[in-house]
């Protein structure tokens, strides 16, 4: 079986938006795996050191370190082209990626900082602290100061993701593909720990999320605070 080594807070709750990318592409190949969690503290204990990041797949004897070469990985294998498309499509999924990045990874890191801190394992929050901080520039305590404003700065980032869903139910098309689970990655990472709304209720991103996470067995039953589901 697959094994998928992510990053989780205390309680378990999976807290990487790149191995969230990875079990959404999991689902939707139907291919069953087997999740570990691991602190920041822990990744180092996986396959002997090899790895300073995660997600981390384990294939066999194979590990593979990265969500984009995971993503290759399981398309080559088991997906015939179905996650990433054909070479023209898989460069807009790259677009996508850095697009995203951008526009949803930053500021929702800047949001949530303090929520995450508050949440991970205690032996993790020294180094989640410092090694943020120097990526911010600022105490975490400062980065959320205005994080209302933030909010209303990233929901309005999100017009040309939201006009695109005139057009088509997907990122992808008719179906999604792995820029669409890039992006709802994003918004299950944030909405598990976010203690401020992400979104109005009528927003059309939302009712691209929850289309995304129907792919995903339970998916129905996840929490999700920052996304108004805390049931």
């Amino acid at each position: 079986m697959l094994r998928l080594f992510e990053l989780v807070l205390e309680d378990g709750t999976p807290i990487s938006p790149y191995a969230w990318r990875i079990r959404l592409a999991l689902a939707q190949l139907r291919l069953p795996f087997q999740a570990i969690g691991v602190g920041f503290i822990g990744i180092r204990t996986i396959a002997q050191g090899q790895f300073a990041t995660v997600p981390v797949l384990q294939d066999g004897d194979l590990y593979i370190q990265d969500s984009w070469a995971i993503a290759d990985h399981l398309d080559a294998r088991y997906g015939a082209g179905a996650l990433l498309g054909s070479p023209g499509e898989r460069n807009m999924v790259r677009f996508f990626d850095r697009w995203c990045r951008l526009r949803l990874l930053v500021p929702l890191t800047r949001i949530c900082a303090l929520d995450i801190l508050e949440r991970l394992r205690p032996d993790d929050r020294a180094y989640f602290r410092r090694s943020r901080e120097v990526r911010l520039d600022a105490p975490l305590e400062q980065v959320v100061r205005r994080r209302e404003e933030g909010v209303a700065a990233f929901r309005r980032e999100l017009e040309p993701l939201r006009s695109g869903f005139n057009q088509a139910p997907f990122v992808g098309g008719d179906t999604p593909n792995y820029a669409d689970f890039i992006g709802a990655a994003a918004l299950l990472w944030a909405g598990s720990v976010s203690t401020i709304k992400l979104f109005n209720a009528d927003d059309p991103v939302l009712g691209w999320f929850e289309r995304c996470l129907a792919t995903v067995k339970d998916g129905a039953d996840l929490k999700l605070p920052g996304l108004g589901r805390v049931t």
